[in-house]
């Protein structure tokens, strides 16, 4: 067997992974828990310029992003992070934060969120996005209480709206 075999993964993602409009996002789901045994779950973000997330906690998951295009700031206590293509962001769990996307284009991301999970609340609170793009002006604006809901039964706490840091 060649190294490069060894070192391949047994787990390889679906082709054509499921897409989700997810709070005006687009979240591509490439690895769930299901394909990593419950270690991790991989995704792709597109996130509009100019969007917050509200502010929240992860209680069981540490969660990091890689950005591949534009700009992301993460608000943690005491201090905010900015990354931009190439750079990485890390939220530990059980530490407050909220995302802004600070490019003034579309920031694009890989997220890696560990334990798995998170992706099945982007799949409660999502919907099947007709598209691989950013969800149409005239999608309804994501209901913020059922969000907090969702997040809630995920171990997730929504702490403040979109623009509140910790």
């Amino acid at each position: 067997m060649s190294l490069q075999a060894e070192a391949r993964s047994e787990t390889v993602g679906e082709p054509g992974p499921p897409a989700y409009w997810f709070y005006g996002d687009l979240v591509i789901v490439h690895l769930t828990g299901t394909q990593t045994d419950g270690r991790f779950t991989l995704t792709e973000w597109i996130q509009p310029a100019g969007e917050w997330t509200p502010l929240h906690v992860h209680r069981s998951a540490d969660q990091t992003a890689y950005v591949l295009e534009g700009e992301l700031t993460l608000h943690l206590p005491g201090r905010s992070v900015t990354a931009g293509p190439g750079e990485c962001v890390h939220g530990p769990r059980n530490v407050p934060h909220a995302e802004q996307v600070t490019s003034a284009e579309p920031v694009r991301m890989v997220e890696f969120v560990s334990p798995a999970g998170f992706e099945e609340f982007v799949i409660a609170a999502g919907r099947p996005a007709a598209e691989r793009t950013l969800p149409p002006p005239d999608l309804a604006p994501p209901d913020l209480h059922r969000l907090a809901t969702l997040a809630a039964e995920h171990e997730i706490e929504v702490l403040g709206p979109p623009g509140a840091t910790p």
